[in-house]
């Protein structure tokens, strides 16, 4: 089979072949004299694949044209193991640049052709990357189907290479189950085969791997002993980086046996090693590794050595992600060494590099995937739209309708991702004025008192930032809860007339997403409120019983849903009444419960209430959430309490979520002087507790429902208004309210609705506000001043605080806030017919 075609397996990480100028310019000079436009001759299909492998690492966009120019021309031909090496190609590429769903798709494509060829080789090698693709996402009994299968094929010696790869994958699958015993096993038998090959370079990899997993066993004489002979064998091949990354793990193996000196000579060896040779990135990896060592220690010094001599070379070198660690670390050894100054400046620089690189990540994404779009339409067969075209023949009249619906719901989402671009340009815009404004302060007033105009400046700096924050999320808030109103309400009002059964599964799914990322946008003004100190704690006399017991109601569903089993107590000893935030408790109980239920998909969801300080006037409590999930490993437990993060990256592709739910219990309970705290095993479940002070209360409080009654025939107006500048949120509420009778007409702005108030009566208006030439609150308040007292309810996508007050100021009844439901659109009108 082709060369092509090495392991690409994300555990194994060989060297890609290195050129030098001269010979990847004559690659490209006989590459260039046999394409003519976008077609390569097939003569040159093989220094067009050593180019693409080349490519990978240090120019991916370059590799990426030209894998598309190997498919052109392979289809050109209608050779199809090129194709199929071309879509193998692209697979590599997508899975490089951390788009997994575009990878596999590709894999699969190459697979397909392969095994029409009966190409051993190359059905082997692509089980593996197909087995890779989902252990990076978690699914790890997937991808053992996948590596088992690749396991299980027999034949020529590079396929016997692969098996041992296979098996190797394997093994690291059940050790990030935890399955350390059936680790060991597999990487013994993987050892074996590579022994058989006599290749070095696997072996040592093998040995590698032994030692890591015999340090997990805490087996130190047999984990010592293979890092060595990994050691040797990697020396003995020149291979200085991966000799390098040996002697890092005996360092880090030295140090589990409380020998420090040994563990920091040879982290040093480590780097001396990977600075000779030319291995900066690794240096400065290490580098870092050994600061944190030395923070940790509490020798400061040392620390800033390495961790400023990391920065400098990634700095130099542009190694991003290096760079980010170090101005990071830089920033907490400054913070722990008691010099905040300097911490200061560090964190600053951090947070703009940070918001850089997250910008750069998102428009590569974006280009990524318009690209990979384009890429797949073109490649889809014609029989299959052959017959997607009879089977849509077949309800031509009710296609045409979902068609247009589904170009309104894609214009939205397009306008949606617009705005969010430039909302977040314009905000990076404003944060590089301050930037530049705080440099010339500080240039100023050096010679002044350093240290009390820091503290000033630093307390300007974050008040101005949170006034930026405060307006950006309200604009947002607007901006996203606007179109989502448009997505929830046509997919209501589709629902309501009867689609196919089909049709109806789509229109839930999509009333499902636009659910989730209402949440998503409801958690990340919650963290804003919570950050800027716009939740306050009350004290309200609740019954905690009868909390629980709703809480319980409301995720039943979704723990039956999962066929999980729930263990609930509520201490018999402890009271039911106290006085307390009852809506804040209800917040942190419903991020736990919710959090404990996502990441179960067996076994006990177990919630306890427990007694555990009786006083006079109060009583401690603790509230315990245990379940049998996936776990937590050790090194994630600080970080899941950050913001936007979760333990894994390939926990956030398979659960989903903002990763703001910790976050929020956490800022929530310190407000109610509490902390968090957490027991986790991984492949075992976790444990969450926390104990809050309730003053005890004697009076009982009445259930009240939540329900709200649809009205039926109670709506008494004849004539409304709905003001509203949105084409599709008018085309949704003239739809929602189309049964009522009444008579509806539209105004697009305040100005024109304005003017139809003053030549018309109306019994009930519709009011947006924010619109183009007059808001809602201007419209209000000159329809209040000309003596209208037609009942006025705001339609609003902006939640933030203070908006009820100002409508209420402004003259209006009441406020209505987007995504708005039908049925709380119909009860309003109800409750003010009879007005």
């Amino acid at each position: 089979m082709s060369k092509f075609f090495l392991v690409i397996s994300i555990i194994l990480l060989y060297a890609s072949p290195t050129f030098s100028q001269e010979k990847t310019d004559s690659l490209l000079k006989i590459l260039e004299s046999k394409t003519n436009g976008d077609i390569v001759d097939s003569s040159a299909y093989g220094p067009l694949t050593t180019l693409i492998e080349h490519y990978y690492s240090d120019n991916p966009l370059k590799s990426l044209e030209l894998a598309n120019k190997y498919l052109n021309s392979a289809r050109s031909y209608n050779n199809k193991r090129s194709i199929a090496h071309a879509y193998h190609f692209l697979g590599d590429y997508y899975k490089n640049e951390n788009l997994p769903v575009i990878a596999i798709d590709y894999y699969f494509s190459s697979l397909y052709i392969y095994e029409e060829a009966n190409d051993i080789g190359a059905i082997t090698y692509t089980n593996i990357d197909i087995g890779n693709i989902y252990y990076e996402l978690g699914k790890f009994d997937v991808a053992l189907q996948y590596y088992e299968k690749a396991a299980k094929i027999a034949g020529e010696d590079d396929v016997v290479k692969a098996k041992a790869v296979a098996i190797n994958n394997i093994a690291l699958v059940y050790r990030s189950m935890g399955e350390y015993p059936k680790a060991l096993q597999k990487h013994l038998e993987a050892l074996e085969l590579r022994k058989l090959a006599n290749d070095k370079n696997l072996l040592a990899h093998s040995y590698n791997y032994l030692g890591t997993i015999y340090s997990y066993l805490e087996d130190y004489p047999n984990a010592e002993k293979y890092y060595l002979d990994a050691a040797k064998f990697y020396k003995e091949l020149k291979d200085a980086a991966n000799e390098g990354r040996v002697m890092m793990n005996l360092g880090k193996l030295h140090l589990d046996r409380n020998d420090k000196e040994k563990s920091i000579e040879l982290r040093n060896g480590a780097i001396d090693l990977f600075m000779s040779n030319k291995k900066f990135s690794a240096a400065a990896d290490a580098m870092n590794d050994l600061a944190e060592f030395y923070k940790d220690d509490k020798n400061h010094d040392l620390a800033l050595k390495n961790s400023k001599h990391a920065y400098n070379i990634s700095d130099q070198y542009h190694y991003t992600l290096i760079k980010q660690r170090s101005l990071k670390l830089i920033s907490d050894i400054y913070s722990s060494k008691g010099d905040m100054r300097s911490a200061y400046e560090y964190l600053k620089e951090y947070d703009a590099f940070r918001d850089s690189l997250n910008h750069e990540e998102a428009q590569r994404k974006v280009v990524n995937l318009q690209f990979s779009n384009e890429i797949q339409r073109r490649d889809r067969e014609l029989g299959l739209m052959k017959k997607q075209n009879e089977l849509n023949a077949m309800t031509i009249e009710n296609q045409k309708k979902g068609n247009t619906y589904l170009l309104v719901i894609l214009g939205i989402i397009f306008v949606l991702l617009l705005v969010i671009f430039y909302a977040f340009r314009r905000e990076r815009g404003n944060l590089r004025k301050l930037e530049d404004r705080n440099k010339l302060i500080d240039e100023k007033n050096r010679k002044i008192e350093v240290s009390i105009k820091m503290l000033e400046e630093a307390k300007e700096d974050a008040e101005r930032n949170a006034r930026v924050k405060t307006d950006f999320l309200s604009i947002m808030s607007h901006e996203l809860r606007t179109p989502m109103n448009a997505v929830l309400g046509m997919t209501q009002v589709i629902m309501s007339e009867n689609p196919r059964p089909d049709q109806k599964e789509n229109l839930e799914t999509l009333k499902l997403s636009a659910e989730n990322l209402l949440s998503i946008i409801d958690d990340i003004l919650d963290y804003n409120r919570l950050e800027s100190g716009q939740i306050i704690i009350v004290h309200n006399d609740f019954s905690l019983k009868i909390l629980m017991e709703n809480l319980l109601k409301v995720f039943d569903f979704s723990i039956k849903q999962k066929g999980l089993s729930v263990k609930y107590n509520y201490d018999k000893n402890l009271r039911e009444y106290f006085k307390g935030d009852e809506v804040r408790l209800n917040q942190i109980m419903t991020n736990l419960i919710a959090n404990a239920i996502k990441f179960t998909d067996k076994g006990t969801i177990e919630i306890n209430i427990e007694e555990k300080v009786k006083k006079e006037d109060s009583t401690k409590i603790r509230f315990t959430i245990k379940d049998t999930g996936i776990g937590i490993s050790s090194e994630d437990l600080e970080e899941i309490f950050n913001m936007f993060t979760q333990a894994r990256t390939d926990s956030k592709r398979k659960y989903g979520g903002t990763g703001l739910g910790l976050s929020i219990v956490e800022e929530l309970l310190q407000l109610m002087n509490s902390d968090i705290h957490v027991i986790s095993t991984p492949g075992k479940g976790s444990e969450f507790y926390f104990e809050v002070e309730l003053t005890n209360s004697e009076e009982k409080i009445p259930e009240i429902s939540e329900k709200i009654d649809t009205p039926k025939q109670d709506i008494k107006f004849r004539k409304i208004l709905i003001v509203e500048d949105n084409n599709v949120n008018q085309l949704v509420m003239k739809k929602i309210l189309k049964n009522t009778g009444l008579e509806i007409e539209i105004a697009d702005n305040g100005r024109i609705g304005l003017e139809k108030v003053m030549e018309n009566d109306y019994d009930f208006i519709f009011m947006d506000l924010l619109m183009p030439e007059m808001d809602g609150y201007e419209a209000t308040r000159e329809i209040r001043k000309a003596g209208k007292d037609v009942p006025i309810i705001a339609l609003t996508a902006d939640v933030m605080k203070g908006v009820q007050e100002k409508t209420k100021q402004a003259g209006m009844n009441g406020y209505i806030t987007k995504p708005v439901k039908k049925d709380e659109l119909l009860k309003t009108l109800a409750d003010y017919s009879g007005v």
